[in-house]
């Protein structure tokens, strides 16, 4: 008898379970489905095993050879065709419906599979994390919480965390989440968690495990730095204004001597990130980094004044505000009072050209754009102001950046819906060439011994 017999003929014999009892012959049937799994998968028979992914959960909850059915789903989650691994791990989901007590055991098979080439074997796993992290929440979280502290895939699950995770995450499991990152962080060196981790920090944390991850993180980043280095460092900018550490302020100020901010908005941005984290430490800072910042700032964002063709002042208004604000702060917690020449020579020559801005901009400042301007403006004046005393004696200011008093205004402007025709699909040939499929670890099976099957499903199959 052929497996594809042996097959049909069981399912015959199961097909009358929903209104009969469970006989001998229908755990035999069953026991025989499950054999069908250690069948040697060919083309011809990939129908045979999809039906099998089936059957076996459709029946589960009428017997009680749960291990062994589970045990016999991971085996067709490895086999060597797609289309036999999709339908079993869509069926992994439904027998995680039908029997909960297994969902961890269930998502650690998939956590596993998150390894996989297979791009549509990828997304279909994602999918099901997801759905299952929504209805299992602390099974699912154990799952994880397992496999990163004993699996081998580390960086892959908070890549799947930072990535797609995270949305669907409610703020106590995002603080759980964090909870557990942060003492695993302690126990062993994982790597490539950082992002991660910033991006779960809760929004009162403590300075000590701010400054933590802060530095992981900038470790990271700086260990290799390239072309998306400044993005990434915007991208957690909310956290950078946490840190009152000197260390990550001179870190940033590195990106301007490694030459990696390519546009004068990555350098306004960074420009602005430094002021607002500076206004956060209130301490005195090495007198090399003092130089650092008025020569740096000096040079390359306080320009003197020019005057060009159509007459008009021309200065980077925008960039002089926090560069000012960082001077002054420095020069504030700092010994080193006196003003270089070119920075007394660049503060004078901003002075008049800053008061004729704020002036007519203060006559303009109905809109939001003139309003920003306008408290740009004003703002640097009083720096100007401070930084020209000739007692160096600097007052404390009550002073707010421009670019956080005033909120530009959402866009009334109704986006434009463009309404495409549907595509015709295109019959695409089935691809014969499979990609190696991912090894389940023993962490998701019972022992093999549990998975022998009775003598009488292997006679109901002709063996």
């Amino acid at each position: 008898m052929t497996a594809v017999d042996s097959f049909y003929e069981a399912s015959n014999i199961l097909l009358d379970l929903a209104t009969n009892q469970v006989m001998e012959a229908h755990k035999a049937a069953y026991e025989a489905i499950l054999l069908t799994t250690q069948t040697e998968t060919t083309e011809a028979l990939i129908p045979l095993k999809i039906m099998t992914s089936s059957t076996i959960v459709k029946y589960i909850d009428h017997f009680e050879l749960h291990d062994q059915a589970l045990n016999s789903l991971f085996d067709l989650c490895e086999d060597y065709y797609l289309p036999v691994r999709l339908e079993s791990i869509k069926n992994l989901f439904n027998f995680a419906v039908k029997l909960p007590k297994y969902t961890t055991r269930i998502i650690d098979v998939l956590l596993q599979l998150l390894q996989s080439n297979e791009e549509k074997e990828l997304k279909l796993v994602k999918e099901l994390l997801i759905a299952m992290f929504k209805k299992y929440p602390k099974d699912c979280c154990s799952g994880l919480f397992h496999q990163l502290e004993n699996g081998t895939c580390q960086a892959v699950l908070f890549s799947f965390v930072d990535e797609e995770l995270m949305e669907h995450l409610s703020p106590a499991l995002k603080v759980k989440f964090f909870k557990k990152f942060l003492s695993l962080l302690d126990t062993s060196a994982l790597e490539n968690c950082s992002k991660v981790m910033i991006d779960l920090m809760p929004e009162v944390e403590d300075q000590e495990t701010v400054g933590k991850i802060l530095n992981l993180r900038l470790q990271e980043l700086f260990k290799s730095p390239d072309e998306n280095t400044v993005s990434n460092i915007l991208a957690m900018s909310n956290v950078l204004k946490k840190s009152k550490q000197q260390s990550d302020l001179e870190r940033l100020f590195a990106l301007f001597e490694m030459n990696l901010l390519n546009t004068p908005v990555q350098q306004l941005n960074i420009l602005k990130l430094i002021a607002e984290m500076y206004a956060g430490i209130n301490e005195r800072i090495s007198e090399k980094f003092v130089q650092l910042i008025e020569s740096k700032l000096s040079n390359e964002f306080l320009p003197l004044v020019t005057e060009a063709q159509n007459g008009k002042l021309n200065f980077g208004l925008p960039s002089i505000e926090p560069a000012l604000f960082i001077i002054y702060k420095s020069k504030k917690f700092s010994d080193s009072k006196q003003n270089s020449e070119l920075l007394t020579a660049t503060l004078k020559s901003l002075y008049q050209p800053v008061i004729q801005l704020r002036d007519q901009l203060s006559k303009a400042a109905t809109d939001v754009k003139y309003k920003i301007l306008y408290a740009t403006a004003k703002n640097a004046y009083t720096l100007i102001v401070e930084l020209l005393k000739e007692n160096r004696m600097l007052d404390y200011i009550d002073f707010k950046f421009s670019w956080l008093q005033v909120k530009p205004e959402p866009s009334k402007q109704q986006p434009k819906v463009t309404i495409s025709k549907p595509k015709q699909k295109k019959v695409q040939k089935t691809d014969t060439k499979q990609k190696q499929p991912v090894k389940i670890q023993s962490a998701g099976r019972v022992s093999k011994k549990k998975n022998v099957l009775a003598d009488s499903a292997k006679r109901l199959l002709g063996k």
